[in-house]
């Protein structure tokens, strides 16, 4: 919980309430880093992410993935030919054992690229600097 109640009353009421943490208003981006996972931080919530690229007619593998009830959702970047997705998923385990299978089984599909979607510290780091320095 992110808040501008600063209070220790406010702060026991917030976490019994069901925060899982709780940080008051201002607050600096390096509390942010040293309070949560960073993939949590730069996915939006503990779902684990997949980079994909494809080429082809996607539509029908688009829908066969999104219908997965452990695919929480699809971001895509049409470039190309290309199709860029990031699959956030809430089943690593099912995951692993289907997603690409999935993806390769439509005929016309051509999956260029397949991964977990990697996080690299020195990135974020670079960018809490970059923000700091442009008064963000």
């Amino acid at each position: 919980m992110i808040t501008a109640l600063g209070t220790s009353s406010d702060k026991v009421k917030g976490l019994a309430d069901g925060a899982d943490d709780y940080i008051t208003k201002p607050f600096g981006k390096g509390e942010l880093v040293a309070q949560a996972p960073i993939e949590e931080l730069l996915n939006g919530s503990t779902s684990i992410a997949y980079n994909v690229t494809i080429e082809g007619n996607y539509a029908e593998v688009h829908k066969a993935v999104i219908d997965q009830p452990w695919v929480s959702g699809i971001e895509t970047l049409e470039r190309n030919g290309h199709a860029k997705w990031l699959i956030t998923v809430t089943d690593e385990d099912k995951a692993e054992a289907e997603l690409l299978r999935l993806l390769m089984s439509v005929d016309g599909i051509k999956v260029t690229e397949f991964g977990r979607n990697k996080v690299d510290l020195e990135d974020v780091f670079m960018r809490i600097v970059e923000d700091a320095n442009n008064g963000k």
